[in-house]
């Protein structure tokens, strides 16, 4: 089914239908157009799939942040390997 028949007959997505968008010359797949019932649901699963990328990118960046700000001071590497193991293991616990 082509965009200009779905645009001229918008009731052909029926409650749990979607229809996979694709070029006609090259097929290279475009997306997804999705019915309005299950629309939210999308949005709020591709939020929260979002969110927890953003939260581990920076998770990643923050690992650092002590040595930026000179938190580490005078500490050898035993001591900031020994702090760094008893933060990781209460983040599991969490």
């Amino acid at each position: 089914m082509s965009i200009r028949d779905m645009s001229r007959n918008v009731c052909i997505l029926t409650e749990d239908a979607y229809l996979d968008s694709e070029d006609k010359k090259t097929h290279d797949y475009k997306g997804v157009i999705e019915s309005s019932r299950r629309a939210e649901e999308i949005k709020d699963f591709l939020a929260a799939k979002l969110s927890k990328k953003k939260k581990d990118e920076l998770a990643g960046i923050l690992q650092f942040a002590g040595i930026a700000n000179g938190d580490t001071g005078d500490k050898s590497i035993q001591e900031l390997m020994q702090q760094n193991r008893i933060t990781y293991t209460s983040r599991q616990e969490t």
